[in-house]
């Protein structure tokens, strides 16, 4: 994301054949694999995004296959109450101890899992 007011999004009833990522939230600098340029001087937030009835059946071996990334830019751009609502992984539901696996900043808060 460049600056961008991302706000009361729900994402719900999604079935994932395969995929790397299963959730990337994230303002960065390079997109595109590096091929665009992202312009953080703008301002910008993500905030009150639920992520529900989502199943991702991904046969990759990827280090962060079906992974979970979320990170903000700065205290000024941040990232806060994602919801994750019976999201499930090659058949196991998500809970409060897979937070330990999401790839997140200092800039992400109120991150629940119900």
């Amino acid at each position: 994301l460049n600056g961008s007011y991302v706000e009361d999004i729900t994402w719900e009833n999604i079935r994932v054949n395969e995929c790397e990522r299963l959730v990337c939230f994230k303002f960065t600098d390079t997109f595109y694999m590096g091929s665009g340029k992202g312009d953080q001087t703008y301002p910008g937030y993500v905030k009150n995004v639920t992520v529900k009835n989502v199943t991702s059946n991904s046969t990759s071996t990827s280090s962060y296959a079906n992974g979970i990334l979320i990170e903000g830019w700065d205290n000024n751009k941040t990232i806060s109450n994602i919801i994750f609502e019976n999201v499930v992984r090659n058949g196991k539901k998500l809970t409060e101890a897979d937070k330990q696996s999401f790839v997140m900043n200092n800039y992400v808060s109120d991150i629940k899992i119900k």
